[in-house]
């Protein structure tokens, strides 16, 4: 469900999860979080979990691809998820110090969870 009244819905909660993207159009919603940590993964495993996401049973229903399957779907769209991810990452290392946004690299969290 959306979220209405994005001030009361941050007062009720202590952690927010998102894969919204920082851009000129939505930069008012972040500065509602005192504390922002982007966690970055590699853009290879990205384009892979997005060819599954594309085969979940909620994407077939609301947004079907025409790909008979994950390989097909990855094949067609590495280019565009690569570019998703460049510019994903990249604006929000252009908001990094206006947000104080602190990145995780992903794949350190997996070998060193205490970094």
């Amino acid at each position: 469900m959306p979220i209405e009244d994005l001030e009361s819905y941050v007062k009720e909660t202590n952690h927010v999860w998102t894969h919204s993207r920082i851009d000129k159009s939505n930069t008012q919603h972040f500065k509602h979080f005192d504390k922002i940590i982007y966690i970055v993964r590699d853009p290879r495993d990205i384009a892979i979990s997005m060819s599954h996401f594309a085969f979940t049973p909620y994407v077939q229903k609301y947004c079907p691809t025409r790909a008979p399957n994950p390989d097909t779907y990855l094949n067609n769209n590495i280019d565009g998820q690569i570019l998703t991810w460049i510019n994903h990452v990249g604006n929000c290392l252009k908001y990094k110090n206006e947000f104080s946004i602190y990145f995780i690299l992903y794949e350190r969290l997996i070998s060193s969870f205490n970094v």
